[in-house]
């Protein structure tokens, strides 16, 4: 069985739904709907349903077919761990967390309070980016997209080239700290 591509451009303002594939209220897009069948039809029939008020534009089509072998996940990216948007919302919100928790580390060490914490938060956010540099090389090396593996690796490397220098530089902080209140308490 051939797998084929039957692109049909969907134009979208509202929720629609088209054969099983559901679409998200989104603005103007193109979509395609695949076809699985052993002989190339002759005719395809299109039944649109608007689950509302919206606009759609049916614009020219055409017939794809793959080579043999091809699956629809290969043609759709479904064997994608996760699209590229949800890529881009799990690196912002990655960047964001971090930066923020690292900030709240500084923060703390400066003041000189929190040692266990900070130093606890930084091992764990260390063995973190071995991780996600783990996974990022996995994702790599099954040909995951960019979307993928560039959103594990880049906070991975990160955190295992910036963490272990500010550890040394917080722990070394807290034991200046502690030297200078060890020897205030000796002096009379």
């Amino acid at each position: 069985m051939k797998d084929l591509l039957f692109t049909v451009v969907f134009f979208l303002s509202s929720w629609v739904q088209a054969a099983e594939i559901v679409l998200m209220e989104i603005d103007w897009r193109q979509e395609e709907a695949p076809v699985m069948s052993s002989n190339p039809p002759g005719e395809l029939e299109l039944n649109l349903v608007l689950g509302g008020q919206g606009t759609v534009c049916i614009g020219p089509s055409k017939l794809v077919e793959y080579p043999e072998g091809t699956s629809m996940d290969d043609v759709l990216g479904g064997g994608a761990w996760w699209s590229d948007q949800t890529g881009g919302w799990i690196g912002g919100l990655t960047g964001g967390c971090l930066g923020c928790l690292e900030g709240l580390l500084k923060w703390l060490a400066g003041k000189g309070v929190a040692q266990g914490f900070v130093l606890a938060s930084l091992v764990v956010t260390i063995v973190l980016g071995c991780l996600l540099s783990i996974a990022g090389v996995v994702a790599l090396a099954m040909e995951q997209p960019y979307g993928v593996w560039f959103v594990l690796l880049l906070p991975g490397l990160l955190m295992l080239t910036i963490l272990p220098a500010r550890y040394r530089q917080f722990r070394g902080q807290y034991e200046s700290l502690e030297l200078r209140r060890m020897a205030s308490l000796d002096t009379p």
